[in-house]
């Protein structure tokens, strides 16, 4: 990847002359995939100064990973999430304090609901973790009023509540347990979108509610509803690896084992810290009987994420010992 070495030569040295503000100097001028490259390494570097006890220069680390993570305002989301996994919950407390003051960040449940998950971990009184639950489900209710009204005339408007209702939805599905209401909220972001001119909200809804849909057949419109929305909002940017995965995860869902390998590669070759594609991939693999390709997908998913329960129980159920592969071509991994 020449360019991201070019850039991080340019990060490097705008950082000897102008700090940290360097990046968000440079930073748009990357890819999604050199993003989230720099974000993963940030964040390791981050995790690494903490241990060593200098607090000061690992939430430097751990802004920068923020910020680079996902320039829709997501970052601290993401970020917390992997402290989360790391089991650091008082630095992710920290870190989405922070975030939930910045502006146009109290609005987004998703933050709520990982606070509220960090606050457990850390022992806080069930009053302050409740307080959380409640603002999130005050978000929540605000994006369900906004289903079936017509989109805002204002193009800034408009795009606020099609961010309102996908982070509605994903809440819904991934702290409240509720595909219903997830799915409603997610086809009201869609119908927000805007057919003509679509944003990277508009791609990220089609996204999350296909794979929604993939992952709970028996709501979608079709059978191959789920993958032609995923289909869709990779078009929109072919070099983004969350849309990536959620198109392969729809193909494998549906059974396309053939496509979901294809897209999966072409994921794990841009963002290949991720243990949900490798995770993924293995499964794929798995169900194509190509068990050795599969254990070695799932032991990288396990290396990025040691407690990754579905990956631990992807890699039991492979046969043990791995059998031979009947010809090379399993051999030939890349």
């Amino acid at each position: 990847m020449v360019q991201i070495r070019v850039w991080s030569a340019v990060l490097v040295l705008g950082g000897c002359v102008w700090g940290c503000n360097a990046v968000p100097l440079t930073a748009s001028l990357w890819s999604e995939a050199e993003r989230r490259e720099e974000a993963a390494s940030y964040f390791n570097q981050g995790v690494r100064a903490q241990t060593d006890g200098d607090g000061e220069q690992a939430d430097r680390l751990l802004d920068l990973a923020v910020l680079l993570h996902d320039d829709d305002g997501e970052g601290a989301f993401y970020v917390a999430k992997r402290l989360l996994d790391a089991v650091k919950p008082d630095t992710a407390v920290l870190l989405l304090e922070k975030a939930t003051q910045e502006p146009g960040q109290g609005n987004n449940p998703l933050l709520y609901g990982v606070l509220a998950r960090a606050y457990t971990m850390h022992g806080q009184e069930k009053d302050t973790v409740e307080h959380c639950r409640k603002k999130a489900e005050e978000l929540v209710r605000a994006a369900q009023a906004l289903l079936g009204k017509p989109a805002s005339p204002s193009q800034q408007d408009r795009e606020g509540n099609v961010r309102l209702m996908l982070s509605a939805g994903r809440y819904c599905s991934e702290f409240e347990g509720d595909t219903d209401s997830a799915i409603a909220l997610l086809r009201g972001a869609v119908a927000l979108g805007d057919p003509n001119q679509p944003t990277r909200a508009d791609a990220r809804a089609r996204s999350f509610l296909g794979l929604t849909l993939a992952r709970n057949p028996g709501a979608a419109k079709g059978a191959d509803e789920a993958s032609n929305l995923t289909l869709q909002a990779a078009q929109y940017d072919p070099m983004n690896p969350d849309l990536l995965l959620a198109h392969g995860a729809a193909l494998l869902h549906e059974g396309d084992f053939s496509g979901a390998q294809r897209v999966l590669r072409e994921a794990t070759d841009l963002d290949p810290n991720n243990a949900e594609l490798h995770y993924l991939l293995g499964k794929t693999y798995a169900r194509q009987q190509l068990f050795a390709k599969a254990a070695l997908e799932l032991d990288r998913a396990l290396i990025l994420q040691p407690q990754y329960d579905l990956a631990v129980q992807e890699r039991k159920r492979l046969p043990k010992p791995l059998p031979v592969p009947a010809s090379a071509s399993e051999e030939d991994f890349y």
